[in-house]
């Protein structure tokens, strides 16, 4: 009977030890599920500002939205790159 005893306590020794395990490595699952999380949140929030700059660029001043404007510039600036005529001898 003392043997039966000796026996039934040594299993449930065993079991705590695992209850333990386990309970260690479901907090450190939890742990690393969170701060995978937070990095999830972080990447996604880098994304979203990244798109939103994209479409938005707050760098760039004085934008020209009209097409005739835009083309007149163009037109200045080739005209003011050309070399000028020379004068043709006569």
């Amino acid at each position: 009977m003392l043997v039966s005893l000796v026996m039934i306590c040594s299993c449930q020794k065993k079991d705590s030890a695992a209850e333990q395990q386990l309970v260690q490595r479901k907090t450190e699952l939890d742990a690393r599920e969170k701060a995978l999380d937070e990095r999830q949140k972080s990447l996604a929030e880098t994304q979203k500002a990244i798109m939103n700059a994209r479409r938005n660029p707050t760098h760039v001043q004085g934008q020209i939205s009209d097409p005739a404007q835009v083309e007149a510039g163009k037109q200045r600036m080739i005209e003011a790159t050309s070399p000028s005529p020379s004068p043709t001898p006569e």
